[in-house]
């Protein structure tokens, strides 16, 4: 009971203390995103030929924001995997 009652106290002043902003184990450069707030972004690789949704497991070695009517028109499909929505790049 007591280790039940240090641990609570433990985690609520870690929340308390913590800082207001954590910084991501992973980043990536959103400029693209900020380029246009229409535009929907999706992420490839440095190799591959697919775009996927940013927590597609494929992007595990590199995630390169790009928009998704960027990505049609240079050739990329969508992953089976992750399957982004493709309806926006229709317009």
């Amino acid at each position: 009971m007591k280790s039940f009652f240090f641990l609570t106290i433990l985690c609520f002043a870690a929340l308390l203390f913590a800082p207001a902003q954590v910084q991501p184990f992973f980043t990536a450069d959103l400029s693209v995103a900020k380029q246009s707030e229409k535009s929907v972004v999706v992420y490839k690789t440095k190799s591959g030929m697919k775009f996927h949704k940013a927590m597609c497991y494929h992007l595990n070695q590199s995630m390169i924001p790009i928009s998704l009517d960027e990505a049609v028109a240079k050739g990329l499909s969508a992953c089976k995997h992750c399957q982004p929505d493709t309806a926006d790049a229709a317009k």
